[in-house]
This record gives structure tokens, sequence and C-alpha cells, in this order.
């Protein structure tokens, strides 16, 4: 009767833990949502930035739809 009782202790725990771990993963950890490709990276502007936080370089697109690049160096501005 002893050996029958831990078996079914033992069979207990173990499907609690996997029902607990699963209902945890649905609850306390949300998922996450997939906006981008996984080899790649969306955004309609790209802004690169010095160490104060100005922005010293820019790739993006205009009102027109048009491809701009704009660069920046010692307070010069260079772009189409």
């Amino acid at each position: 009767m002893m050996h029958k009782q831990m078996c079914l202790l033992c069979a207990a725990a173990f499907l609690g833990g996997i029902l607990g771990g699963v209902l945890s993963t649905q609850f306390l950890f949300p998922r996450s949502i997939e906006a981008q490709k996984l080899n790649g990276v969306n955004a309609e502007e790209f802004l690169l930035l010095d160490a104060r936080g100005n922005a010293r370089a820019g790739l993006g697109l205009d009102a027109n739809g048009e491809v701009g690049l704009v660069l920046r160096s010692k307070g010069t501005v260079t772009g189409p």
C-alpha cells in the first residue's frame, strides 16, 4: 500500500508541475507582438545619434515618398 501511495504522489506532483508551468507562462508572461521580421528591422526613419543625443545622420522618406539621407558634421548639413 505504501508503494502505491508513493507512486500516486509522484504522479500527482509531476502532473501538477506541468500544469503549473503551462498556466504560469500563459498568465505571467505576456505574448510578444511580432511586428517585425526575424531577419530585419522595419522603421519609417533611422537616426544616428552622438554621445550627447544629437542627430548626426538620418535616413528616411520625405512627404512625397522620396528617400532622403542627411549627414551632419561640425554644424553643416549635407543631403539632397
